[in-house]
């Protein structure tokens, strides 16, 4: 394939190469702040745009043999096509300020998507074709409620995620599915068959299932809030990760035999939080025998004052003799 290569040239202005016949253009670390589109050459396949001064991307003229487009670590807020790139299969735009996804609908055969680092916050419109998907750190809050049906890779580690946001079908071909440092408090359902590996650390999950996915082989439930380890499952992990969570049994003598390798460090099984757990539980006893002493002692003095009434008639009507805690009885 023939290329220009012009990236470090310190290029302002875009040069017109319309004429030209490259496949391969690259225009990566210049000064570019717009791209006319009429001054690339219509056989590019390849166009790297990464670390320019970007703002705004329109393609408005046919680039029937674009089939890669990365525009990262720009500073693109709207991304405007007007016609269709229907041989784009690859499209990169992290770390840009992009809001809208109006643009999907134009690629009608695009496989592989990277939006993360922008400012994206409903995920939908996905198209049909999609296989990867990776939208990190855009502080997501919602998704279409049922993704592509042969995407194959999702990584939306990073947003704002909860159990109600999340879709409802994930599609029949999902490998591999990575919802890492979200606000979940529950295990994924409606998982795929087909998933293999599946990443929850940093979540705030309170359980594992007895059924999961059944050709899992990786978990990782690192940083949660899990209490306990099912004795049994219906699947073999290759790597089952429970370090940083609230478990109290002693993994030591009862092991997860559902995992080939488990990792479950700094737990509440440890030495350290069996001493901890002691002294709580001998700090508490005595606030709850302090409590009791106070009751009895209140009780103590308000006997004390009945019989001093009893023993003496004539200061039944003098009130004044009883202390204030008579008084504060039912406070």
């Amino acid at each position: 394939m023939s290329t220009l290569d012009l990236q470090f040239n310190q290029l302002k202005d875009m040069i017109d190469l319309n004429d030209k016949s490259y496949q391969i253009l690259i225009l990566n670390k210049n000064y570019l702040r717009y791209i006319p589109f009429e001054c690339i050459p219509p056989s590019v396949k390849h166009l790297s745009l990464d670390q320019n001064e970007l703002r705004r991307l329109e393609i408005d003229v046919p680039m029937p043999n674009l089939e890669t487009l990365s525009a990262e670590l720009n500073s693109i807020k709207y991304l405007d096509i007007s016609v269709y790139l229907p041989s784009l299969h690859t499209l990169n735009i992290r770390k840009n300020k992009i809001e809208s996804l109006q643009f999907l609908h134009c690629m009608p055969n695009l496989k592989h998507l990277n939006l993360s680092f922008n400012k994206i916050q409903v995920l939908d419109k996905l198209p049909t074709t999609l296989e990867t998907l990776n939208v990190s750190f855009c502080d997501l809050q919602l998704i279409q409620s049922r993704l592509p049906p042969n995407v194959k890779e999702v990584t939306l580690i990073g947003n704002s995620l909860k159990m109600g946001s999340i879709p409802l079908s994930w599609g029949t071909s999902l490998r591999k599915l990575n919802l890492a440092d979200n606000l979940l408090t529950e295990f994924p359902k409606r998982l795929p068959d087909s998933i293999e590996e599946l990443y929850l650390q940093q979540n705030q999950i309170v359980e594992i299932p007895s059924k999961v996915p059944s050709n899992l082989k990786v978990l990782n439930l690192s940083g949660n809030r899990i209490r306990s380890v099912p004795s049994s499952s219906n699947v073999r992990l290759q790597i089952l990760s429970l370090s940083n969570n609230q478990i109290s049994q002693d993994l030591s003598t009862q092991k997860v035999t559902w995992a080939s390798h488990c990792i479950a460090l700094n737990n509440w099984n440890e030495p350290i939080h069996h001493t901890s757990q002691r002294i709580l539980r001998r700090c508490w006893k005595r606030y709850l025998l302090k409590i009791r002493s106070r009751h009895l002692f209140r009780a103590r003095k308000i006997y004390d004052e009945l019989m001093m009434v009893a023993l003496h008639p004539d200061h039944i009507l003098q009130t004044d003799v009883f202390s204030p805690e008579w008084f504060r009885l039912k406070s």
